[in-house]
Order: structure tokens, then sequence, then C-alpha cells
């Protein structure tokens, strides 16, 4: 097995279509016609002919006309059988001619299904022959482990055939798929029984497996590690502090209960430990048998030597090492433009901008899947008010001003948005120099969601989702959200009103403040699901908004301004992201 490079290489192929959804549908077997009736009409009139004949001429040999009737009836029975005959063999040589091509049409098809199927649950050679996929943002593998290769269930559909023999066959092979990846729930538990070699060379390629697929903070590898486990010490992942637990035991060890997944091995005659639902016993150093909710089968396995595990081990530790110094130096400022000329066509009724990049490429956040309103939080210096620019222009950039329209709010100084200003989609900038012009702005909100309602009751819509509606969405951004309440604390109720109702309404939220806690109320907080943070103080504000103290461990120099932490609300851990800039 070859060791795996240190940095992330793209890997531009993604895994085929699966197989289509169409059945496939078997000739149906021979069925003989029904016999036909014997013509007894036909063969009794020539008989009483011939009778009628003989008795008027007197000829004997107008008798032999009689049986010209018995003749007829044993022709047409003859005739029925001979086409009969015919019939069945047209049928066998067509019939024999579409299983053949639909049994190449099921081997097509069990080729592109197992292709997609290895593509979409790699296992640890896999990982290391496609280097890109490794810690990709796929956060189902995570939760799957692929135990080896099997028999396995086909999505491909066929129907027809009863009562032929011959396509019953077709339709069993048709519906398992061989040598395809055996996949089960990682947090099912498995325990690895065997011969001590072979059984601790699959434990390491299933934990490795994990490892190769979550980064170290999504998963993580806790509890005590015996003499035969020291090579998962050369992981990240046990330095990793927060994300899934795994732990890994050797044989006669417990598990403590607090592990989200337990990978264990077991001695002859040991019963599995706690929280192991799924057994494998190795019986060659390819082929083992599982046992999972009753169902027992044959697999092909997959085991690593410790020196292997090791070496994966050391290159994810430096992958990990490259990545993260990447992301905290800075030393290569990422331009807004190279992420927009690179940016998808979004769907229709998404707000997605790509703002910035981390360790595996750009990122992109969507305030429509997101949010719908988000909180941006950093200390000055940190580079907040450059995100909220770079938000708002990567977003008209990718959307039309029938899509997309911005109303920007700056109370620290009244010129962080003054480069805005021009752009076709901003309606108006709002600042703290305005007096009293400022809270009427706001205030027109009001207006504005009134006149929403309007809309889409005309329209006979619940939402602006519905294609009848056609309204361009609002993002309302402020910059120090703090300083606004504080003039003007009666718009607390506005605000919290705005995010109850923006998402049906197509209007959003883009609140900036040095600090969340004692600032935005709990109540509209928990509108806001999409959560950003540049550098902050105070760890306890992190944790309020990113449920982690990363923000307060973030460097403070001049390189570090623009690394943000980014946390979505599907998301287990916060993401490390550099903050693109909109100007060179």
């Amino acid at each position: 097995m070859r060791r795996p490079s240190a940095t992330p290489t793209s890997d531009p192929r993604e895994p085929p279509d699966p197989p289509h959804d169409d059945a496939l549908v078997l000739p149906a077997a021979w069925a003989a016609p029904p016999r036909p009736p014997i013509p007894i009409v036909a063969a009794t009139v020539p008989v009483i002919g011939a009778v009628a004949l003989w008795l008027v001429t007197g000829s004997i040999l107008s008798l032999w006309l009689a049986a010209l009737g018995p003749l007829v009836a044993l022709a047409t029975a003859g005739d029925a059988a001979r086409t009969a005959r015919r019939d069945r063999r047209r049928h066998r040589i067509e019939a024999d001619a579409q299983r053949v091509a639909l049994a190449e049409r099921v081997t097509r098809r069990h080729e592109i299904e197992r292709r997609h199927r290895r593509l979409q649950h790699p296992d640890v050679a896999s990982y290391l022959d496609r280097d890109g996929e490794v810690w990709r943002s796929r956060t189902e593998r995570g939760e799957l482990l692929v135990l080896g290769s099997g028999d396995v269930e086909s999505g491909v559909r066929m129907s027809g055939g009863e009562g032929d023999p011959a396509s019953l066959a077709l339709r069993a092979r048709a519906a398992r798929l061989t040598d395809a990846p055996l996949v089960v729930p990682a947090r099912a538990g498995v325990v690895v029984s065997g011969a001590p070699v072979l059984a601790r060379g699959v434990q390491r390629a299933l934990a490795l497996q994990l490892c190769l697929a979550l980064p170290p903070g999504e998963l993580r590898i806790v509890g005590a590690l015996d003499a035969d486990l020291d090579w998962a010490e050369h992981l990240p992942h046990r330095r990793a502090t927060s994300g899934v637990r795994l732990m890994l035991l050797a044989p006669g060890e417990r598990a403590d209960g607090t592990a989200d997944i337990v990978l264990a091995r077991r001695s002859a005659g040991e019963p599995a430990p706690l929280g192991c639902a799924v057994t494998v016993d190795v019986e060659a150093p390819t082929r083992a048998r599982v046992d999972h909710a009753g169902a027992v089968g044959a697999l092909a396995i997959e085991a690593l030597s410790a020196a292997q595990a090791r070496a994966v081990g050391e290159a994810l530790s430096e992958r990990a090492r490259v990545s993260l110094r990447d992301v905290l130096a800075g030393a290569a400022p990422v331009a807004l433009a190279e992420l927009v000329a690179d940016a998808p066509q979004p769907a229709p009724g998404t707000l997605p901008a790509a703002i910035g990049r981390d360790a595996q490429g750009a990122v992109t956040i969507d305030l429509v899947r997101d949010g719908p309103h988000a909180v941006v939080t950093g200390v000055t210096g940190a580079g907040k008010s450059e995100l909220l620019i770079t938000w708002v222009l990567a977003l008209a950039s990718a959307h039309t001003t029938a899509q997309v329209s911005f109303l920007l709010a700056d109370f620290k100084g009244g010129t962080a948005f003054d480069a805005l200003a021009d752009v076709p989609h901003v309606t108006g900038v709002i600042t703290d120099l305005d007096g009293d012009g400022a809270r009427r702005a706001f205030e027109s909100l009001r207006a504005e969601v009134r006149w929403r309602e309007g809309a889409l009751a005309e329209s006979g819509a619940r939402d602006i989702a519905d294609a009848r509606v056609q309204l361009p969405r609002l993002v309302v951004v402020i910059d120090e959200f703090a300083a606004v309440l504080a003039e003007h604390p009666e718009l607390n109720a506005l605000f919290s009103d705005l995010a109850a109702r923006g998402r049906a309404l197509g209007i959003h939220l883009i609140l900036g403040t040095q600090r969340a806690s004692g600032v935005i109320r709990d109540s509209l907080l928990a509108n806001c699901p999409l959560r950003m943070s540049l550098r902050v103080t105070d760890a306890a504000d992190s944790r309020l908004l990113l449920g982690a103290p990363d923000a307060a461990e973030l460097p403070g120099d001049r390189a570090a301004a623009g690394l943000a932490l980014i946390r979505r609300a599907a998301d287990a851990e916060p993401q490390r992201v550099r903050i693109a800039l909109s100007h060179s």
C-alpha cells in the first residue's frame, strides 16, 4: 500500500450516475394455446352423405366417402399440434434472445452500480488512490463503515418471467450485486475476531477509514491505547479535542459508554463489548464472515500492517499541519475576483456567495439555505467590515437586481459602506450621521413588511419561494448592531419581528457586532442560525455564538486579519475560512 501525499490534491472524478430506475421486463413463459375442439360436424357430414348416396345408388364404393369425416378431424388436430410446436420453438428462440440481451444489460448496470458504490463508499485503498477524497466534506461518510466487499442487494429492478426457470434465475442474479462494498452504520460498533495478526490488521483498516473520511475536529480518538494500538498515536485525530468520539479496544477491554463509535477486537469465546452490534470473524487474510442484525454473509476484507497504519497516520498529521498553516499564515490573500469568476450559476430561490477559502477550496454560504439570518462578530481590526463588504459584493456579482437588493447600515463612523453606494443592488446606506433619519429609515422596514405581505396575499402564496411571487430578496446589512440599539433601543422589537417573519417574506438580516452576548437578545439570536466570527476577546462570547471557544483563540496579529470561523446549523464544528479581499 502506497504512502499518501501530505498535501491535498484535487480529484475531478465524481461518482457515476447510479443504475437507471426503469425496470427490466422478462418475457413471459410459454403458454400452450387451448386445444381446438373436435370438428364433430365436419366429421359426421361426410358419413351421412356417404350412407345416403349408398341407399340411393346401391354402390358399395360410395361408402368409402364416409372415411373423409374422420380424416378431416385427424388432419385438423394434427395441424393444430404442428402450429403449437412451431409457435413454441419461435417463442423459445425469441425469449432466449431477449434473456441474453437483458443479461447483458444487467451486467452493464451492475458494473455502473458497483463503480458508483465504490466511489461513494471508499475503503482505505480507495482513499489513498484518490487523495482529493480525503477529508472531503461529506459528513455521511463518517456515519458509515465499509467492512469489505461481498454480495449486497442491487438497485436493478427486474420483473416478469413467472413460470420460466431460466427467467427466474436471471431475476435472482439481477437482484444481487456481487463484489460491492458492504456498508454498516459506524455508530453500530464493530468487533473483530480471529487470528490476532489478522484481527489487528482489520481493526486498523476500519479505524483509518474513518480517519480518512473525517478530519480532526470532526472525529477524535478517545480512551487509552494499549501497545497493539500505538500506531493510532501518530494520527492527528488522537490530539483532537472535539468531534465524534472513536474508541479502539483491545481484547478484554470494555467501552466506558462515552464513545460514539467503538471498534474492538476480542479473543475466542469472549463476548462482544458494549456498543458493538456488528461482528466480523476473520477466517483468512482476505476473507471473513460478518454478522449484522442477524444476517450472516461472507466478504472480502481489507487489512493493514502496523507500518502501513503509521505511514498513513504520519501523512494525515502532515496534512493537518499544512492545512492549518496555510489557513493561519495568510501569506497568500484570497482575491474575491478569483472566487467570483469560478462560482457556479446559483439555483433559483437561493442566495449563495463565495466569500473565502479554506484548506479544501472555495467556501460558499447561502443566506436562504443556511440562514435566513446571520450574525457576524469580531473585534476592531479583525476584518469584520471587510467581511461584510465582501459578502455584499459576492452576492451582487452572482445575482441580478431583480433577485436581491441591499439596505446597508454603518454605525461606526459612516464610511465603511461608501464604496458600495454605487452598486445597483444597494437601495440605501444608513449611517449614524443621519440622526433621526436613520430611525425613520429603519422604521420604513415596517412598511416593507406590510407591502410584502400584501404582495404574497395577492399572489395566493404563503412565502417568497412560491413561483407566483416575483419579489427581490432584501438583505439588511448592519455594521455595529450594538451601536444601532444603543441609539435607538426601540428598534429591538422591529429586528426581532423581522427575524421571526423574514424567511417567508424574503427579508434577511446580517448583523455585525463586536460581541453577541449582552447585545443580541436570545429570541433574535435563535432566528440567526448562520454564525460567523472573527477574533473575539472573550471565550464565552465565542461559545455563545459558535458553541466553542475557537474564535477567542485566533491570532491577533495583522496577518490573521480576515481569518474567520463559520458555523451553520448543521455543522458539527466551526469551519476555518480565510475571507476574500474585495480589493488588491
